[in-house]
């Protein structure tokens, strides 16, 4: 069974798995190496379609939404939840 979308993790009426969690933290590292790759490239880049600090800031803030996401995961599997409440099943609504 394929990860849930972080979204759905928390939606969902069954118990939320070690499984579907390690899906999510899987993601930091691709979006890890994808900042580095913008700053890469804004560093090579003589033209930019708009400001340097602009599309930096945009990938950092990116990163730090997945890294956000990634923590939540992580305590979801220290914690060893299993079910979600109703508030949280209703929150990304």
């Amino acid at each position: 069974m394929p990860p849930l979308p972080w979204s759905r993790c928390f939606r969902t009426t069954t118990a939320i798995t070690r499984y579907t969690c390690s899906g999510l933290r899987a993601s930091n590292t691709p979006c890890d190496d994808l900042t580095h790759s913008v700053a890469t490239r804004l560093n090579q880049s003589f033209i930019t379609p708009f400001d340097r600090e602009d599309i930096y800031m945009m990938s950092k803030a990116l990163d730090d939404v997945v890294d956000l996401i990634d923590g939540a995961a992580r305590a979801v599997v220290m914690y060893d939840i299993h079910e979600s409440t109703e508030p949280a099943k209703n929150w990304p609504a």
